[in-house]
């Protein structure tokens, strides 16, 4: 082979072999925008927060009202947050963090009686939202602890939850449906980061045929929802947790 050919030869395969390569690979990336508080309308005020300035109009407010802690083997509801009063938000709901189940009926009345002040001060109380790590196996008994406090509650509060994003893989999803709840918000972040590979969970909320959000942080990442769970009749939106 003379030396042009095999020049020609050479740069033919430099060529072809990049293009191989592109193949191989997907077309596009994800593409991936920080969370924003002012493209939203809907957020977690934590107890120690402020609405930042620049907000547009709030229509859905999550305000965090207390925590459940278990105190020398007695759960007990240790109020926090905001004191009630009118506050600037189409809607609100009542956020409470759980720690333990085994809560007694006079605390859970406690927290249903934030409810009925919330909505005297000229709110419009949706409901109460609870925020509970239950483990994957032990939804069924999540679900029994919900029953009780619904059975406490007036009829016109609805109920709702957050979710871990492991709920929300196919074989829970089942069971997610089960629980008597009006409303999940399954967060796709832990402490003030966004997890890493939240994608792969998502495409299993389709199967959810109850009222759900999804819940970022702020400053966090995220990407493309996949169609068939964005286009779900369940969806609702998002909900932004604030950390400033």
């Amino acid at each position: 082979m003379g030396k042009t050919a095999a020049l020609l030869l050479v740069t033919g395969l430099l060529g072809i072999v990049p293009a191989i390569l592109a193949g191989t690979m997907p077309a596009t990336e994800t593409k991936t925008v920080t969370v924003t508080p002012s493209h939203y309308d809907a957020f977690w005020l934590w107890s120690g927060r402020r609405l930042p300035g620049g907000l547009p109009a709030i229509r859905t407010l999550y305000l965090h009202q207390g925590e459940v802690l278990n105190l020398h083997g007695k759960a007990v509801f240790m109020r926090q947050g905001q004191p009630v009063a009118s506050v600037k938000a189409t809607h609100i709901w009542l956020t409470v963090r759980l720690e333990t189940l085994a809560l007694p009926d006079d605390q859970i009345g406690r927290m249903v009686n934030l409810l009925l002040r919330w909505k005297k001060a000229g709110n419009h109380v949706v409901g109460l939202q609870l925020d509970f790590d239950a483990a994957t196996g032990r939804l069924a008994e999540y679900g029994v602890f919900l029953q009780r406090v619904r059975a406490k509650m007036p009829a016109d509060f609805a109920l709702g939850v957050t979710g871990l994003l492991d709920w929300a893989q196919t074989g829970s999803v089942a069971q997610l449906n089960l629980l008597p709840i009006d409303e999940i918000v399954v967060q796709t972040y832990q402490g003030k980061r966004t997890v890493p590979g939240y994608q792969r969970y998502l495409p299993a909320l389709q199967g959810l045929h109850i009222p759900f959000r999804i819940g970022l942080v702020e400053n966090g990442n995220w990407g493309d929802m996949p169609g068939e769970v964005r286009d779900s009749a369940w969806f609702r939106g998002y909900v932004v947790f604030l950390v400033q």
